[in-house]
């Protein structure tokens, strides 16, 4: 007896007791080569796409098609996206702390050049130390060694872009400011600005907290602030800072499932 057969018998067995039928599971479709389609309008939002795509290439910002962390990555910024579209139009300006090799500011700065030709960056601010992440602490352990020691996933240092790389791939936005320095120490130097949108990617308890204890009472009412690493289990110091600082100013925030936590100013 054949498989044919087989299976042509074995379907009207389950249909006739059960009303069941084998049906042959369709392959995953793909969608710009990037990602399993699961059928969602973001999928299809092209203006997005060729922005993040753009970014990639400009900015030299590491991509791999077949690992799954950087289809994530892609989500992760299309809800960023989605936050910093909300403020377009209001008075305040934008500020990117951690900016890596400058993707993201790339692409804010690249969507709202859509809104306006003539846009130069002259309300956006990066702060970063150009040197990589800060020394992780107690906070950001992941479990301890052998020795009792703490673990973290990468050490000080990490994701370091010069300066100059980043200016480099972000040359068509002139008027951009750019303060280099540790988070927070380095925060006293910036004017005492109003702020839209604070985009916050500094992995670490410390720099996190001290950037939520800054920027919060300078947000304009309807700003937004995103933590990029709130729910990543490989820096858990993001998700105490967060909740730390959320929790004492009585104050609500968003834990979505790209792992960021988003704040709403009222």
């Amino acid at each position: 007896m054949t498989m044919k057969i087989v299976k042509q018998l074995l379907n009207r067995i389950l249909n006739k007791s059960f009303g069941y039928q084998i049906q042959k599971v369709k392959k995953k479709e793909k969608t710009n080569g990037y990602f399993n389609s699961q059928h969602l309008l973001y999928e299809t939002d092209t203006v997005f796409h060729t922005l993040y795509d753009e970014g990639i290439k400009v900015t030299g910002t590491p991509f791999d098609t077949k690992a799954v962390y950087f289809s994530r990555r892609r989500n992760r910024f299309y809800n960023t996206m989605q936050f910093f579209s909300q403020t377009i139009g209001m008075e305040g300006k934008i500020i990117e702390c951690g900016c890596f090799k400058g993707l993201s500011s790339y692409i804010m700065c690249r969507y709202t050049q859509s809104f306006d030709v003539n846009y130069t960056g002259d309300d956006f601010v990066i702060v970063d130390s150009f040197e990589g992440l800060s020394q992780p602490t107690s906070e950001d352990s992941i479990g301890q060694d052998d020795q009792g020691e703490d673990k973290f996933f990468v050490g000080g240092g990490f994701f370091a872009t010069p300066m100059d790389q980043v200016k480099s791939a972000l040359k068509s936005f002139s008027e951009i400011s750019y303060v280099k320095g540790w988070v927070p120490d380095v925060l006293h130097q910036l004017p005492d600005h109003e702020y839209k949108f604070v985009h916050i990617d500094l992995d670490l308890y410390t720099p996190i907290k001290g950037a939520l204890e800054y920027f919060y009472p300078k947000v304009v009412p309807n700003g937004i602030i995103v933590i990029d690493d709130y729910g990543s289990l490989h820096w858990p110091g993001a998700k105490k800072a967060v909740e730390e600082f959320c929790e004492k100013e009585n104050i609500k925030f968003l834990s979505i499932t790209s792992g960021q936590g988003v704040i709403y100013k009222k």
